[in-house]
């Protein structure tokens, strides 16, 4: 989470406000404002059986860091947080929507200024593209934003007006929970 984010001013931020109407679809004016909504990410099908293996290599290596450590503490914390991994991966994703302009982007609620971004890549998830925006502070996560194939070209074009564009594929934590279906 970024923390220069402030609440939304409709009346500061936008530079054009979507009808109700058309806030579905992609809204666009000489590439200065794209407006669309999305999901957060994309949801894998988790079944039965996805929850029985990871909650037996949650048993394992809880098994086997008590075998390493000797201290009761350690499978404890590797089963308490096995049991958020198993929570957090059975939530559904929410819609989001999201504008970008001159002024940045916006996410829901939240503002960002391009400021806040070194970079921005697209990043093709079988079927699905998202937008990843690299973050100028270290430690800050990279966020991503969804959309649909046929809006790809105007959502680039308009990113593109106001952060380099940068090939980059998904990290190596990425493709293992995208592997593991999380």
């Amino acid at each position: 989470m970024l923390m220069d984010s402030k609440p939304r001013n409709d009346q500061d931020f936008f530079t054009q406000t979507p009808p109700e109407e058309v806030t579905d679809s992609i809204v666009a004016t000489d590439h200065e404002a794209v407006s669309w909504t999305a999901s957060e990410y994309i949801q894998h099908s988790k079944d039965a059986s996805w929850y029985t293996v990871a909650l037996a290599a949650i048993i394992l290596i809880a098994g086997a860091g008590y075998l390493v450590s000797r201290d009761l503490f350690t499978p404890i914390a590797v089963v308490v947080l096995g049991a958020l991994l198993l929570i957090v991966g059975s939530r559904k994703p929410r819609t989001f929507s999201y504008m970008v302009d001159a002024h940045g982007i916006v996410i829901e609620n939240k503002e960002y200024d391009f400021n806040d971004f070194q970079s921005f890549s697209i990043i093709q998830e079988g079927p699905i593209e998202s937008v990843m925006l690299l973050p100028q502070k270290r430690w800050s996560p990279t966020i991503s934003l969804y959309f649909a194939p046929d809006d790809g070209q105007k959502i680039f074009d308009t990113l593109s007006s106001f952060l380099p564009f940068e090939q980059r594929e998904k990290d190596t934590i990425d493709k293992f929970l995208h592997k593991i279906r999380f």
